[in-house]
């Protein structure tokens, strides 16, 4: 079964896009297995921190890379996307030797 990697770009408790995930997830039943990310674990993107990348980042990238695919389901904040996703792409993308 294919392993889908979930990042809901909404920390909103009744978001609409973590609705819209969940219901994707029981349209799918056993075709899919989802793996909600955890982009609100993720300290703000700084540099200073890949050397010694807190957890919540090596986990993150970890169910990236295992993912067979990702699916992002995000609201639109002031024209541009939220924050949260921004900040995790940025820590999936660093180093640039080890992304995912």
């Amino acid at each position: 079964m294919p392993n889908v990697a979930v990042l809901v770009g909404s920390l909103k408790r009744e978001s609409l896009n973590l609705k819209l995930a969940r219901e994707i997830g029981r349209l799918a039943g056993t075709r899919l297995q989802l793996d909600y990310l955890k982009a609100g674990d993720l300290p703000m993107f700084n540099e200073d921190l890949e050397a010694d990348r807190p957890p919540a980042v090596g986990a993150f990238k970890q169910a990236v890379a295992d993912a067979d695919a990702v699916l992002v389901l995000t609201p639109e904040h002031n024209r541009s996307m939220p924050a949260l996703v921004k900040n995790a792409i940025n820590w999936g993308s660093r180093p640039f030797s080890d992304n995912c």
